[in-house]
């Protein structure tokens, strides 16, 4: 990523050009590699600054994308391919997540989730014996369930704190009929109602919003839809598309799919903060040249009071 930022390619200076112009206050990024001293964060928030809109403040926690397991989770006979990873990625820190904001990131209070075995949390999402048909026992060991990350960042805006959460499930595909992927996804995505609960700790204070790339559609392509209804329906958060043409919900096209578009990124706040407005960014005509472009960016308007 930092090479191509600094070749000026085509394909960061369009995100950097998108970003720019819908101007966030706040923007939660996916697909990002990691590296400890953000050196590719910081040539992404200046290349955006370039373009017309500056982001003080990033974060980026270490994600499990890409870091080795040391075991051979997909039987190919070797221990260190992208497969055998904590999540996909051919090295460490490939794909993670990041936040640019124009406030304040309070990351030393942030509450990280990413450590949290599969095996550990399985009985929460009745996958335990699916778990023993999924994971050896030397892989449930080790075998995160975060592919990517689950953290609870404070962000400070006007002597108030909004806790922004985040997660970068994986695919619900590229596996075969055990579907480990989409079993995991499943339990990704619904880890934060968990969190919320008190399950797995003291939860993230009120008022939140999920900003997430969950890769589950509640009712089309692949994946266990049940998990994202379940999502969608929890009290805990309020989905400001429910009442929205469903074709105005898309966030995804893909050019070989044959769902049609989807619903994968997801902006979902508490009930305590009322959305004035919401949208997305054009998606382009499914053809080969948007598969660097598959995914909207998508934003809402909040007033950060109580909502009446």
């Amino acid at each position: 990523m930092l090479r191509d930022i600094l070749a000026q390619q085509p394909h960061p200076m369009r995100v950097a050009a998108l970003i720019a112009d819908a101007k966030p206050d706040v923007i939660v990024l996916q697909n990002i590699d990691y590296d400890f001293e953000h050196h590719g964060l910081t040539a992404l928030r200046d290349l955006i600054a370039t373009q017309g809109h500056e982001m003080g403040y990033l974060y980026a926690p270490e994600p499990n994308s890409g870091w080795p397991t040391g075991l051979d989770l997909d039987g190919d006979g070797t221990a260190f391919g992208p497969r055998d990873a904590q999540g996909y990625g051919r090295f460490p820190g490939q794909r993670g997540l990041a936040i640019l904001s124009t406030y304040p990131i309070a990351g030393d209070a942030a509450q990280i989730y990413t450590d949290h075995l599969w095996a550990e949390v399985a009985d929460l999402f009745a996958q335990r014996v699916i778990l023993d048909r999924l994971l050896t026992d030397n892989a449930q060991e080790v075998q995160r369930l975060s592919s990517v990350a689950h953290v609870a960042v404070p962000i400070r805006i006007n002597g108030k704190s909004l806790t922004l959460l985040t997660h970068h499930a994986t695919p619900p595909i590229f596996d075969g009929p055990e579907d480990r992927n989409g079993f995991r996804n499943a339990a990704e995505n619904l880890l934060w109602l968990y969190i919320l609960d008190g399950t797995l700790g003291p939860p993230p204070p009120t008022p939140l919003i999920l900003a997430a790339m969950t890769n589950l559609d509640p009712w089309r392509g692949a994946g266990q839809h049940g998990a994202m209804r379940r999502l969608l329906d929890s009290p805990a958060f309020v989905d400001p598309a429910r009442n929205i043409a469903p074709s105005h919900r898309v966030t995804s096209r893909w050019p070989e799919s044959t769902t049609g578009d989807l619903r994968l990124s997801y902006l979902l706040p508490s009930p305590d903060l009322k959305v004035l407005a919401g949208g997305r960014s054009t998606l382009a005509p499914a053809q080969p040249p948007l598969r660097a472009h598959p995914h909207a960016l998508i934003w809402l308007d909040l007033a950060f009071e109580p909502a009446p």
